[in-house]
């Protein structure tokens, strides 16, 4: 696998980051648009006539109208067949819904996620329905997992499992509520002070307890050095809320940049705890305006179930003779606040927070029932300035007793509006890359076409990965000097482990200086793209994105793979390619994703059988190989009877063969080791095409 080793030889590029684009444009604007009547329930059969679209007031023409109603689809087994070899973003994506479910694991208790997880396989047993796009994404920075069902519901069920709440509940006498800490540290409010240090004293953690006659107001707490303990706690309590919170909003930030854009109604689950309204954190209008320009909707899942018994748990001891008569009042006020941040969010955006229940899954059903049927409406603003200023969208039916959610407006292009999110540190990819990563819908500004290589053994455990791509030149903006076109991709990619939740990622700078015979090659052969990893066992989600460096195009693809288990016999992806590499005297195979070729072609399949096992007086491996091709009908157009496969000049078990096809249509490569040791088998199939065109 020397050619591996040739292609990801060097250091990564630094990258200059560029503030991310919203699709939400002036020139063409799309609105997802809920009407329900009395009881809430979604009302289907409506017409463009019925609706009446105004920009700042003024009635816009509606160019395109798109009914969506999902009510009549029903779940459907996960299909049998496995993924695509190769993945592309030139496939039409249909009208659907997505919901990204955003797991707030930094504000979550581990009871609280559990709940959460139960309420969440309910969702997608029971509300989903097929072509629905979910997205699983943690906030404390784990692995982003993306399935369309309900093909996908098992992987996703699988990553939810490896999310974990990483709140620990504060059993402590000297706990202190977030709010509370918010309240004295930022506000000097005297009453939180006073409820808090009553509290403590109840405990017996500062000065004597208060002293306080039954039915009379509140007399003053007599606590020397207290008040100077409890303001330190809340310092420190506040601070830690404070960060916790403001990567919890940059997380939903980043959130309502991945469901931006694509073509459906998109709706944004925040599955937390809740946390705090802190006017500190700029945060929560970034929220706010990037879920406008994103046109989504966020729903506040509030994991801690009913509050009056969590109350009635609390560990207060509540003495008659000596509680004042609005303690308990107080302690309740404080309980219900310590969501209010995430409560706001949901009713701010549009949507609704589903809290004060144990039936999670119920208020899941609600979210699921509102977007159930749905009616998407675009049409050109009158107003085409490209001035950043935020244009308001009013959606009227022209029906009598029936609600209309939609929503509230974007931002125009230009302008210097801040970004949900903030630039990247040194080291992470820009806003720009991790939307089109993040993005379950593919970002279609420059075609792809993406194939996922699981190759030979690399360190111990682990296995050589090759992300082969390539890219469409025609979509490119490059200088042409009279001489040669010149210009520069910056490719981002990023894997994600399915059971433990690790993100793995790679950015290449590819520099074009593309003469004429160049420019011919890769207008039919695309341009080359090779992300490498090693990666040990395991289910995999790789997401690969590029950037047009001169205009800021974008595309993007996401394919889900399979490393096995490696002590058993395997053969490796074939690389079946047309394209080669000189190293040396010889000539090394290219992945490429390519695979339709010419008639007359000459191909050469490159593979290596691993896991094999060893014996016999020298100690090698003893394996035979034996390779079909086949038409798509199951005729065998040419085969190689069972041969030997030697080892290489490294020890390794590595094959090569070539064929040419001369008669167009689609065929497949079957090739088929058996270890003559141990019996065992292991095969793969390659697919292509020989097209004329």
């Amino acid at each position: 696998m020397g050619l591996v080793l040739l292609l990801l030889a060097g250091g990564s590029p630094v990258v200059v980051a560029q503030a991310p684009r919203f699709p939400s444009e002036a020139k063409r604007v799309t609105v997802d648009v809920v009407v329900t009547d009395g009881k809430g329930q979604p009302i289907a059969g409506l017409t463009r006539e019925d609706f009446v679209v105004k920009e700042n007031g003024v009635v816009q023409s509606v160019l395109e109208f798109e009914a969506v109603d999902v009510s009549q689809a029903v779940a459907a087994e996960p299909a049998a067949e496995p993924p695509p070899a190769v993945v592309t973003n030139l496939v039409r994506e249909e009208a659907g819904r997505s919901f990204l479910v955003v797991v707030d694991d930094l504000n979550l208790q581990p009871a609280s996620a559990e709940a959460v997880k139960k309420a969440l396989v309910k969702f997608l047993d029971v509300h989903v329905r097929e072509g629905d796009v979910v997205t699983l994404a943690p906030t404390a920075g784990g692995a982003w997992w993306s399935s369309r069902m309900i093909h996908g519901r098992d992987d996703l069920v699988a990553a939810l499992q490896a999310v974990r709440g990483r709140r620990l509940p504060d059993t402590r006498a000297e706990r202190m509520s977030d709010h509370e800490a918010m309240l004295i540290e930022t506000k000097r409010d005297p009453e939180a002070l006073s409820h808090v240090s009553e509290r403590f004293a109840l405990h017996g953690l500062i000065g004597p307890g208060p002293s306080l006659e039954e039915d009379t107001d509140r007399a003053p707490l007599d606590l020397g050095q207290g008040h100077i303990l409890v303001r330190g706690g809340a310092s420190a309590v506040y601070a830690r809320a404070k960060e916790r919170n403001r990567q919890t909003l940059r997380s939903l930030g980043r959130a309502m940049f991945a469901v931006a854009g694509g073509r459906g109604r998109r709706a944004v689950i925040l599955a937390s705890d809740g946390f705090i309204q802190d006017d500190e954190l700029s945060e929560f209008q970034l929220v706010r305006d990037a879920a406008r320009r994103a046109n989504a909707v966020l729903y506040f899942l509030d994991a801690r179930g009913l509050r009056d018994a969590a109350f009635d748990a609390l560990d207060v001891p509540l003495v008659h003779d000596n509680v004042s008569t609005n303690f308990a009042s107080l302690e309740r006020e404080y309980e219900s606040l310590s969501s209010a941040g995430a409560v706001n969010l949901a009713e701010d955006t549009g949507g609704f927070a589903i809290r004060n229940t144990n039936d999670l899954g119920a208020g899941l059903g609600r979210v699921s029932g509102e977007s159930r049927t749905f009616y998407l409406l675009g049409y050109e603003p009158a107003d085409q300035k490209a001035d950043g200023r935020f244009r308001r969208i009013q959606v009227e039916v022209r029906r009598p007793g029936v609600r209309v959610r939609a929503r509230k407006g974007y931002y125009a292009e230009g302008g210097e509006r801040s970004a949900a999110v903030k630039p990247a540190p040194p080291g992470e990819a820009p806003p720009a890359a991790l939307a089109a990563l993040d993005a379950a819908n593919a970002a279609r500004g420059i075609p792809l076409r993406m194939m996922a290589y699981v190759l030979g053994a690399a360190t111990a455990g682990h296995a050589t990965v090759v992300l082969a791509a390539e890219a469409d030149p025609a979509a490119l903006d490059l200088e042409d000097d009279g001489a040669a076109q010149k210009g520069a991709l910056e490719t981002f990619s990023s894997l994600a482990a399915r059971d433990t939740g690790a993100v793995t990622r790679r950015e290449r700078l590819v520099e074009l200086d593309l003469e004429p015979e160049t420019r011919a090659r890769v207008a039919r052969t695309w341009i080359p793209v090779i992300h490498g990893y090693e990666l040990p066992p395991g289910r995999y989600q790789a997401s690969l994105a590029v950037r047009d460096k001169r205009s800021g195009r974008v595309g993007s693809v996401r394919q889900d793979f399979e490393v096995p288990l490696l002590p058993g016999l395997r053969v490796t992806t074939p690389i079946l390619t047309d394209a080669f590499q000189r190293a040396g005297e010889g000539a090394v195979p290219v992945p490429i994703a390519r695979r339709a070729f010419a008639p007359g072609t000459r191909l050469v399949c490159a593979f290596a059988v691993e896991g094999a096992r060893r014996g016999g007086d020298a100690g090698d491996p003893r394996v035979s190989i034996t390779y079909e091709v086949r038409r798509r009908d199951g005729s065998v157009v040419t085969r190689a009877w069972p041969t030997p496969l030697p080892l290489d000049d490294h020890g390794a078990l590595a094959g090569q063969f070539s064929l040419t096809l001369n008669r167009p249509g689609g065929y497949e490569m079957h090739i088929r080791a058996r270890d003559e040791l141990s019996g065992e088998q292991a095969s793969a199939i390659q697919a292509f095409v020989v097209d004329p065109s």
